[in-house]
């Protein structure tokens, strides 16, 4: 099991258990574990409405109405996200699409594809952003914009009657990049409990703060053991948009 932890590590850890963070978090970094979820349930749903769209499950139509539900149900909480966003051409196409994404049924053939335009605009706009920028806190952000407007820019090319391969390709590419990019970097401890065992941990930490640590036990003279670092590092990013952009690629692979 995977320890949460706050700002250090519990002294003569030798069992792993689940906690809260603890401490103040960084100035740049908002951490709503509720809202988060809201949005992250909602795109996932999204993107699995289109994957049953895409594999002859649902009609064209089913999928738009459904997408458009579950989109509609977190639209308090997507828009809140987006609203972090500090590159404000991405802030407000990414709003754009997410308000109207309701009328689709009311646009004409000129005005949906005008409008199917505008949103794969938006992606690729999101896409680029979150292969240049630094700070991870902004990475971060643009993962949660990049899987709200993502299956908006699906249905409305979809509907448009556009292609819809290239912008898989590009949120699949842009999802892998945003994983990648704020993954949590963790430090290894050594702890001495007597003169026979020591106690080495691996502590991953989040832009954000939230952190996750394993502890393993070792009698002298073992080696240093090995940890599998990606449940970890998954862990510590629960409040970010990393778990969500490695459980939409799949989605979109399908």
């Amino acid at each position: 099991m995977i320890k949460r932890v706050g700002r250090g590590i519990a002294a003569g850890m030798l069992a792993l258990v689940v906690t809260l963070p603890g401490g103040a978090q960084p100035a740049h970094a908002v951490v709503d574990p509720a809202t988060i979820t809201a949005v992250i349930n909602a795109a996932r749903a999204a993107y699995g409405l289109w994957k049953d769209f895409k594999g002859g499950d649902k009609s064209l139509e089913q999928a738009t109405q459904q997408i458009i539900a579950s989109i509609e149900a977190a639209k308090t909480e997507i828009l809140s996200r987006v609203d972090l966003l500090a590159a404000a051409e991405a802030r407000s196409c990414a709003r754009h699409a997410v308000i109207e994404l309701a009328d689709i049924d009311r646009f004409d053939n000129a005005t949906l594809q005008s409008w199917a335009q505008s949103v794969t605009s938006c992606v690729t706009l999101i896409d680029s952003l979150a292969s240049t920028v630094t700070d991870q806190s902004a990475i971060d952000q643009l993962g949660f914009a990049l899987n709200t407007v993502g299956p908006i820019g699906l249905v409305a090319r979809a509907r448009a009657n556009f292609t819809t391969n290239a912008l898989t390709a590009t949120l699949i590419g842009a999802n892998n990049a945003v994983a990648t990019r704020i993954d949590p970097p963790c430090v290894q401890t050594l702890r001495a409990v007597n003169r026979l065992e020591s106690v080495y941990t691996q502590t991953c930490t989040a832009h954000n703060g939230d952190n996750a640590a394993v502890s393993k036990t070792r009698v002298i003279p073992a080696g240093v053991p090995t940890f599998d670092l990606a449940p970890i590092k998954l862990e510590a990013a629960r409040n970010t948009s990393k778990p969500l952009a490695i459980s939409v690629v799949p989605l979109l692979s399908a």
